[in-house]
């Protein structure tokens, strides 16, 4: 039994459920990080509490690629500037290891987003890893302040650096911040309750 579930878990790393080029860290939704970081999107709901109105309707569509489907995870409610956004909580190394892979542009609109959350702020890198469609991401501080964002590229393998210590990641439909002018350096209201549990 040991046998077979060592075989499971390393097949689920050479699939690309990781998501990252240093698997023993590692996080990513195809987007996910190298250095501990990861990706992704979600429904309505603040204040922490799981599931949402949206995700009850299953909103999204099964993707049968995806261990975790966009309406079973939580969504909170965060907001940069004037703008809010639903976000996805990926607040498990399993969760954030799958990020956003697998995800079409069709599969999410400009308000939904995937929030990555970490326990501690730390050097995170992301990469595109199964990731099909071009993201934003915003490497975010503990204190809620973006410390880098970036366009990260569908399929890109290459590590994105945060280049400065962050404790949340936060995933966009790619282009979404030259439109709303997101940018280094924003407040990011994120819901005290966003914590990560691994």
């Amino acid at each position: 039994m040991k046998t077979t579930t060592a075989m499971f878990f390393a097949t689920l790393l050479l699939l690309g459920c990781g998501g990252t080029s240093n698997p023993v860290n590692a996080q990513s939704t195809g987007s996910g990080g190298n250095t501990g970081g990861t990706s992704s999107t979600g429904g309505t709901t603040t204040g922490g509490s799981t599931g949402s109105t949206d995700q009850d309707t299953n909103t999204h569509r099964n993707i049968k690629e995806r261990v975790y489907q966009l309406d079973e995870l939580e969504v909170v409610e965060i907001k940069i500037g004037a703008n809010k956004f639903k976000a996805w909580v990926m607040d498990t190394a399993a969760k954030r290891e799958e990020g956003m892979m697998f995800v079409e542009n069709a599969d999410f609109k400009d308000e939904e987003c995937m929030i990555f959350v970490f326990k501690q702020a730390q050097e995170l890198s992301f990469w595109m890893h199964n990731t099909l469609v071009d993201l934003d991401i915003a490497y975010v501080g503990a204190d809620k302040k973006i410390v880098r964002a970036v366009t990260m590229k569908a399929l890109d393998e290459t590590g994105v650096p945060s280049y400065g210590k962050s404790q949340y990641a936060i995933e966009f439909r790619g282009g979404l911040f030259k439109k709303l002018g997101i940018a280094k350096g924003m407040a990011v209201t994120i819901p005290n309750t966003v914590k990560a549990k691994d």
